[in-house]
């Protein structure tokens, strides 16, 4: 009986010894991408109601471009439906309205666009319409439609 006991004793002692506890670990690659974009708002550019052409007359467009922080895009502006060589211009019927489209500072927007480098935020294109002075023209509302384009 004392031999039973003594093996009792030995498995009860066995049994409330914690087992080793065993480890394994390993890594997670964790990637992000950002991609570069552009995203453009557009806005009319309405220059009003006018009786005569003896002066100037702009307008400006509050279209507005958010890209990428870093992200540079170039930014052009199509000659419109009713070009006359370089010169765009407004119709209605068979009359037309000649305008150009210039940048914040009155310079002629280049054929070859302008260069922005994206903030993250919506930043003004600066898109100002100007109808030079001219010959008076025929009533009537006149209309043109230019597509700008993003390039990043």
């Amino acid at each position: 009986m004392r031999k039973l006991a003594i093996a009792l004793a030995a498995v009860g002692a066995a049994a409330t010894v914690p087992a080793q506890a065993a480890t394994t670990s390993g890594t997670v690659d964790v990637t992000l991408n950002v991609d570069n974009a552009c995203s453009l708002t557009t806005a009319a550019i309405d220059f009003g109601s006018v009786s005569d052409f003896t002066a100037a007359r702009t307008a400006n467009s509050l279209s507005t471009l958010k890209c990428t922080p870093n992200a540079v895009a170039t930014v052009t502006v199509s000659s419109g439906a009713n070009v006359n060589g370089t010169q765009r211009r407004l119709k209605s019927g068979a009359n037309f309205i000649d305008y150009n489209i210039t940048d914040a500072s009155n310079a002629a927007w280049p054929a070859a666009g302008l260069s922005f480098t994206g903030t993250g935020a919506d930043v003004a294109l600066g898109i100002r319409g100007v109808v030079p002075v001219q010959t008076a023209k025929p009533a009537g509302a006149y209309a043109d439609q230019v597509t700008i384009t993003v390039t990043y």
